[in-house]
């Protein structure tokens, strides 16, 4: 497995924010090629802040660090293939204590361009760690990132860059990154977006 998320538990930095506008994500989506307004905004607002998981409601937001340590999030095995990515394509387990999966980005985040995993993959990554820890030991574009996702935090590199958000039931990382000479930071983030807006979507709508 080839998780594409930096791990969590990497030597502390010096705490930075660097401004990452969302708006200025939000004016690159268009150029994406989907209408679909899942990839860009929240479609359902009658629900709280969260998803459905194996059946169950999952509150946004971080979890009490004094209680029972909760069943964290397992993306390969409880996120439908149909909602994230398909079986035989992808790969997943464990590093560092955290669930990863990671495998290729969907065409329809990518202006219908079909890249191969080896030029730009995404990963999906969930486990005890708080956005506060990433905050404090790495470099943060933006905290509450997203108008109508609270407490998004972006971490934009060279060429790769990451939304997490802190659950009820751990940390939820949605990144993505490309290979050297191809994307670049930004349009990764504009891709992390589209899927991190896509899977709350489809997310919120399954029981």
């Amino acid at each position: 497995m080839t998780p594409a998320t930096t791990p969590p538990h990497a030597p502390a930095r010096t705490p930075r924010r660097r401004a990452l506008s969302a708006l200025a994500i939000a004016a690159l989506l268009p150029l994406a090629g989907c209408s679909d307004a899942s990839y860009t905004t929240v479609t359902n607002t009658d629900l709280p802040p969260g998803f459905y998981l194996s059946g169950e409601f999952v509150e946004l937001g971080p979890r009490d660090p004094n209680a029972p340590e909760p069943e964290w999030i397992d993306p390969c095995n409880e996120i439908p293939e149909d909602i994230g990515m398909k079986r035989g394509t992808r790969a997943g387990g464990k590093i560092f204590g955290m669930n990863g999966c990671s495998g290729p980005v969907s065409k329809k985040l990518t202006n219908n361009v079909e890249y191969p995993i080896y030029e730009i993959d995404q990963g999906l990554t969930a486990g005890p760690t708080f956005n506060e820890q990433i905050i404090s030991q790495q470099e943060v574009d933006s905290v509450n990132f997203l108008d109508d996702v609270p407490g998004v935090v972006v971490r934009k590199r060279e060429r790769d860059c990451h939304l997490s958000i802190d659950t009820e039931r751990g940390f939820f990382s949605v990144g993505v990154r490309g290979a050297k000479g191809g994307i670049g930071g930004d349009e990764a983030c504009e891709i992390a977006t589209k899927s991190f807006y896509r899977l709350y979507n489809q997310l919120r709508e399954q029981k």
